[in-house]
């Protein structure tokens, strides 16, 4: 029960993540169409289903950091690994990316998005090595 419950809040952060990028990125583009977005050929739909896909593409596979037998590096690329190739996907499939625009505004997008989720992982890395710093400093007080 407590995996299947850990599964879940990792799935709920990263979807809930993955909802405020696309809402802020929605925001931006109507801003800079000046309140004319035009969104057609079910774009918000599609939108929708890939900010899905790309929040239970990082959410599913964080469940690798509980396997004890997989060193970090190991854990961060298999989390990663499948969370970028899916967020990838799912980019290229709502059509996110700029393909009139050329290769290098689809190569500065993708890297763009790859730079954002590893920025984000260092935040909660660093997050959690610090929580577990302070628990083992109350362990070390309790055992005194």
């Amino acid at each position: 029960m407590k995996k299947k419950n850990h599964l879940l809040q990792n799935i709920l952060k990263s979807t809930t993540m993955a909802g405020a990028f696309t809402l802020l990125a929605l925001v931006i583009m109507d801003l800079t169409a000046q309140g004319n977005l035009h969104l057609e050929d079910y774009s918000l739909t599609k939108s929708a289903l890939a900010t899905l896909a790309i929040g239970l593409g990082f959410g599913l596979p964080a469940g690798v950091y509980e396997k004890e037998e997989l060193t970090t590096p190991q854990q961060f690329t298999i989390h990663m690994g499948i969370g970028i190739l899916v967020m990838t996907l799912a980019t290229y499939t709502a059509g996110w990316l700029p393909k009139t625009m050329g290769a290098w505004a689809i190569t500065g997008t993708i890297l763009a998005q790859t730079t954002a989720a590893l920025l984000i992982w260092i935040l909660h890395y660093l997050h959690q090595k610090k929580l577990a710093q302070k628990i083992n400093q109350q362990i070390q007080q309790l055992q005194k």
